[in-house]
């Protein structure tokens, strides 16, 4: 089994990030509103653009809250990783599923985590694809003056 533990120096690159997310990121939160909200207000909620420009601005903030735990819970050894995220994916999937989940929590974490293993072991190369995947947003990020 591969373990972060090798990896620490580019996964600390991803702790660095999330450090730097906890940054006020107001203008973002602008830009999402004036790009999204006539739009989400028209077609999404069918209500005024101050409401949509709310839901929009909050859901802005807890995506910010889950890169921060994601990069928290990435920077720890493979199987703490694996359980934080796991116990994060079902931690949301009543909102995905519309309702509670057929089986206990504690077995939907289990269920959640064999099948991050599996995913792991058919993708031996994961790590590989993380990293380029990292030097792929830090180059985005850059020629979009974007600094962190």
């Amino acid at each position: 089994m591969n373990t972060y533990r090798a990896h620490v120096p580019r996964w600390n690159l991803i702790h660095l990030k999330s450090t730097a997310a906890r940054g006020e990121t107001k203008r973002f939160a602008d830009l999402l509103v004036k790009t999204f909200a006539a739009d989400y207000a028209a077609y999404c909620f069918i209500v005024d653009y101050a409401t949509a420009a709310s839901v929009l601005t909050a859901a802005e903030k807890e995506h910010q809250k889950d890169m921060i735990y994601l990069g928290q819970a990435n920077s720890r050894p493979e199987p703490v990783a694996v359980q934080l995220q796991a116990e994060q994916v079902v931690a949301i999937l009543p909102d995905f599923l519309g309702g509670p989940l057929p089986v206990s929590e504690a077995d939907a974490v289990g269920i959640v985590k064999a099948a991050m293993f599996k995913s792991m072991d058919v993708c031996n190369d994961y790590m590989a694809k993380i990293e380029a995947t990292i030097r792929f947003v830090d180059t985005d990020l850059k020629d979009h003056g974007i600094t962190y």
